[in-house]
């Protein structure tokens, strides 16, 4: 613990560590489709966005809710009902989550950033089109620096 100065240790295997990074250094957010584990997280890192679920799970969310973002993070048949019902503009999932091998023929979602443990996906929106213009470019500034494993 005193390693941590008393701070949870978050391992870059479980959690998005290197892609909220790449995130917070070319000014990504918005409404963030995520894994459920990974929402408080991101609340915590990424406060200008909006998670699609977090371990507050029925104290906040509705079963709705909770089952369209099951639905979405296991590739299920319902899995675009969140995308549309919450107008996201990000999609963040585990590298080896069935969602994100559906993600790579769609052509609404385009992929730029993946790291050993998650994938970015942005929508091709307006408000995205800052994102994806510098994505094209090769304009988008990666992770240079290992990210700190202390949390919060």
């Amino acid at each position: 613990h005193r390693k941590y100065n008393f701070r949870i240790f978050v391992e870059p295997q479980v959690y998005p560590v290197y892609v909220v990074r790449f995130m917070q250094i070319n000014n990504i957010d918005g409404n963030i489709v995520n894994p459920f584990d990974w929402g408080e997280y991101l609340i915590w890192k990424l406060p200008k966005s909006k998670v699609s679920i977090d371990g507050r799970y029925e104290t906040v969310y509705t079963r709705e809710v909770m089952d369209k973002n099951w639905d979405f993070s296991m590739g299920l048949k319902n899995r675009h009902a969140i995308l549309e019902d919450y107008s996201s503009e990000i999609i963040l999932t585990r590298r080896s989550d069935g969602t994100r091998r559906t993600l790579d023929g769609e052509t609404a979602w385009v992929k730029i950033h993946e790291d050993p443990t998650a994938a970015l996906y942005v929508r091709d929106t307006p408000r995205m089109q800052p994102v994806l213009r510098k994505f094209y470019a090769k304009e988008l500034v990666d992770v240079l620096e290992r990210p700190s494993d202390a949390f919060p």
